[in-house]
């Protein structure tokens, strides 16, 4: 039986809960509605539904990032930053 561990820090949530098998993650994310991230992140995934070439965009970065960043969560969150700020600037 796998056990979820507690990681305080998220860059979206307060709190993270996950449970890892091999290269295999599932996240439990503990939020409050009024949270500005997370009303950022559904904004972001509103966006990407509305908008089919920049969901594809950032379907193909992703797939680039978890190659090149290897596990390194915090290298994979750094190359996707950047279409991050870019969706924010073409929807703001």
């Amino acid at each position: 039986m796998k056990k979820y561990v507690f990681r305080p820090y998220s860059q979206i949530f307060p709190e993270l809960f996950q449970k890892e098998q091999k290269r295999i993650r599932s996240a439990v994310n503990l939020t409050y509605p009024e949270n500005n991230e997370w009303t950022e992140f559904l904004e972001f995934r509103d966006y990407l539904k509305s908008h089919p070439k920049e969901s594809d965009e950032y379907s193909e970065l992703k797939r680039q990032a978890a190659l090149e960043a290897n596990d390194d969560g915090k290298k994979y969150r750094k190359i996707k930053e950047p279409i991050f700020k870019k969706i924010k600037e073409s929807s703001g």
